[in-house]
């Protein structure tokens, strides 16, 4: 195996070195996916922003623009659903699966090659697996897609919960809202401006220390996702202090994905240690670049 020195920022840089060192870390079960809402957008969920278009048209209105996303849901909250948490949830519950509820079949979700990717990268295997995936979403499409291959997948959807054995744990700490109504969903969600007051650097939430143990031993992938989440960030910034490469070797301890020229969204991932891959496209060359670590672990694993 050729040796790759990861504190040189021009390694992280090459594609194939990239490929190369995180697929090292599979093998050795210390890589992790962080995901959010862009992996879910190609099937036909909204993102923030039209989610929260649907909640308010709902109910015959529009959000208001001069508000943040969050104090818009707040407002719709306050609105229609003050004394009712199980009617917000069903709300929010409706508006996310909107028009695709006829599509959520394994023939549909198998279309779906970034869900094919992480499912790749999930499963157990002599190369390696991924060995926790967190998940900011509130929907089930990865549960259901590994579900539909034969794979044993746990949704931890409360603070407190059992350790369970299963092929692959998937964390929801922002809630966990699944297409069926009638299976378990999460209490609550951190959707509008007081849940993210209540967890936002909050070292006593319970969600806040797992995850951030998770971050802080694992190189993470980053995939899906803006970066101005607060409640993530603030687990960021965290993580970079207290990671084990925080000795410089190597020179990040995650990878965010994007296809945004954004130099300020960019300088905020590097400010909290995270590299910035550019992408050409999420339906195309993000697929192909997780494949391609799959393979170089099992390329790896078989030249031992």
């Amino acid at each position: 195996m050729v040796y790759i020195d990861m504190s040189l920022i021009q390694e992280w840089e090459d594609r194939l070195r990239l490929q190369s060192h995180l697929a090292e870390q599979l093998t050795r079960g210390s890589l992790a996916m962080v995901l959010g809402s862009g992996i879910s957008v190609p099937f036909g969920l909204p993102n923030w922003k039209e989610l929260v278009g649907r909640l308010h048209a709902s109910k015959g209105g529009k959000p208001s623009r001069h508000k943040k996303p969050e104090r818009q849901v707040e407002a719709f909250r306050e609105s229609y659903f003050s004394d009712d948490t199980d009617g917000f949830l069903e709300s929010v519950r409706l508006a996310l699966y909107m028009g695709i509820e006829d599509k959520l079949t394994f023939q549909e979700l198998r279309k779906n090659a970034t869900l094919a990717a992480i499912g790749a990268l999930a499963m157990s295997s002599c190369r390696g697996h991924v060995a926790h995936i967190i998940t900011l979403n509130f929907d089930n499409l990865l549960e259901l897609y590994l579900q539909y291959q034969g794979y044993a997948a746990v949704s931890v959807i409360h603070e407190q919960h059992w350790a369970q054995t299963a092929d692959m744990t998937i964390y929801h700490p922002h809630g966990y809202l699944p297409a069926d109504q009638q299976a378990e969903h999460s209490n609550s969600i951190i959707l509008d401006e007081t849940s993210y007051k209540s967890v936002v650097g909050n070292p006593k939430c319970m969600w806040y220390q797992e995850l951030l143990t998770i971050l802080r031993t694992h190189t993470c992938l980053f995939i899906g996702l803006s970066g101005d989440d607060p409640d993530l960030y603030s687990l960021m910034l965290a993580c970079k202090q207290n990671h084990v490469c925080r000795d410089g070797s190597p020179a990040f301890w995650g990878v965010s994905f994007t296809i945004e020229e954004d130099p300020n969204m960019k300088k905020r991932w590097i400010d909290a240690g995270v590299f910035v891959r550019q992408l050409t496209s999420y339906e195309e060359d993000l697929p192909e670049f997780l494949f391609g670590i799959c393979q170089k672990a099992a390329n790896q694993h078989c030249s031992y």
